[in-house]
């Protein structure tokens, strides 16, 4: 059956995915099925690494280089289990933390090869290929995910998040606290996002993207020093977080939105709820910062 309308109905992407009218080549359905499925063979392949490559370094390390060809019942006496087991242990620690610097180097470079650096803007499916390299980089970030785990999940609240956000183009303080009890989702334009010292991200959803209609947008957000997100708070868009605001679970700042300095705001949308005094607190962080810096002079 034929359905009747006209093209007002029809959105950047139905122009560029079904009538090709996009200055850049768009992959074909049939390529994005092919890609996902040769990229999720690598990644589980990549995943059991770990594992097998434990086992010939244990076989490897307890019957000699040879041991393709020996008869390993012959010797199961001589061998005993405990050393088995510890030799097993230690060899999975270094096969997981080359897995985990696989991922790194991997997403990383993904990052800085599809999307290189993200800049304010529109960037509809008709006019640049931004979209379609996002929908590959995404594919590609399943590297991080094992079932229903999350390889960000054991860097929660750790210096260490701050430092892999840095590396996918962040600007982040020092002192921050990012997702201490994971993400849902983890900042998906984490070089669209500056963050001063001294804040914390629980949970929350910091996302510089907005689609209307068809209308893909990015806008930087930026959250000054000593800023909070509550357990699923969401900032969107173009957000400005001055020093010492903070946002209650479950509340909603829209695209734009400027949240005043030492203020708690609520709701979805948010509005403020009430304000704080601050002067002795910034006054005893200046005192700790001068004392730091002291003690790093001598």
């Amino acid at each position: 059956m034929q359905l009747d309308g006209d093209e007002s109905t029809l959105r950047p992407f139905g122009r560029a995915f079904y009538f090709r009218e996009a200055p850049y080549f768009v992959f074909s359905n049939l390529f994005m099925i092919c890609f996902t499925f040769i990229v999720k063979v690598l990644i589980a392949a990549l995943h059991t690494f770990p594992i097998i490559a434990a086992l010939h370094l244990t076989a490897r390390f307890i019957y000699g280089y040879n041991y393709t060809y020996k008869d390993f019942f012959k010797g199961a006496d001589e061998v005993k289990m405990d050393d088995v087991y510890t030799v097993l242990i230690c060899c999975y620690f270094v096969t997981h933390a080359v897995l985990i610097f696989l991922w790194v180097a991997i997403e990383v470079g993904a990052k800085w090869a599809l999307m290189g650096r993200r800049k304010e803007g529109r960037y509809n499916w008709d006019e640049t290929s931004y979209n379609q390299n996002w929908e590959l980089y995404q594919i590609v970030c399943k590297v991080r995910s094992i079932a229903r785990l999350n390889f960000l999940d054991f860097l929660a609240g750790t210096p260490w998040m701050s430092s892999f956000f840095r590396l996918l183009g962040a600007k982040i303080g020092q002192d921050c606290c990012l997702y201490p009890a994971g993400g849902d989702p983890y900042m998906p334009e984490p070089d669209l996002v500056e963050m001063g010292h001294r804040c914390v991200v629980d949970t929350a959803s910091v996302v510089s993207h907005l689609n209307t209609r068809g209308n893909f947008e990015l806008k930087k957000i930026v959250m000054e020093n000593n800023v909070t997100l509550r357990t699923r708070s969401r900032i969107q868009q173009g957000v400005y977080m001055e020093q010492g605001s903070m946002l209650l679970e479950k509340s909603l700042a829209m695209t734009g939105e400027v949240i005043e300095s030492d203020s708690v705001w609520q709701g979805a949308p948010a509005s403020r709820l009430l304000s704080y005094d601050t002067s002795s607190l910034g006054s005893r962080i200046s005192m700790q910062e001068n004392m730091s810096h002291a003690v790093t002079i001598v």
